[in-house]
């Protein structure tokens, strides 16, 4: 027998596979309990859903063509219906950082998949789109940069990448 976890919370709760990986709540003591998953080598995060340390609370629901859906709780819309699934798995911000009153962002995205940066200026606000419909490189998974013109002028700003 392994243990496959070190968490200092709750680990290993609402277990489901899909995929080659298994997926389950844990609470590693600083973003709240969140969705891992298992890929029969390493142990990661799939998301901090609701930022901070705050719990999304991922609860299963089932599989449907190809996709797993759950439901888990943003902290701003309640608890919401979400899809994984392997194309939402690769969409991953890998770097904010500050030029002037600018925010540089950098994220990876399968090939020549269409993204929109969107943003909200507060926990509690709703997103909106922040740049036109972005065409990631040709390739299996690529770098998408944006650069936010004014987005370091308000003090809490949220991202995240839609795929239309």
């Amino acid at each position: 027998m392994t243990r496959l976890t070190d968490f200092s919370g709750i680990s290993g709760f609402l277990t489901f596979a899909h995929g080659n990986c298994v997926y389950f709540m844990a609470d590693d003591g600083v973003t709240g309990a969140e969705l891992y998953r298992y890929d029969g080598v390493s142990v990661s995060q799939v998301a901090d859903i609701n930022l901070g340390y705050s719990h999304s609370l991922p609860w299963r629901v089932r599989e449907f063509d190809k996709a797993y859906y759950f439901t888990a709780d943003d902290g701003v819309h309640g608890n919401e219906l979400w899809r994984l699934d392997p194309v939402s798995q690769l969409v991953s911000l890998k770097t904010i950082a500050r030029q002037g009153n600018n925010i540089a962002l950098t994220w990876t995205s399968p090939g020549g998949m269409t993204n929109i940066l969107q943003s909200a200026d507060g926990p509690t606000a709703s997103f909106s789109d922040r740049s036109p419909a972005l065409i990631a490189p040709a390739g299996d998974v690529t770098t998408v940069n944006h650069l936010d013109v004014g987005g370091a002028t308000n003090a809490t700003r949220y991202y995240r990448v839609r795929l239309p």
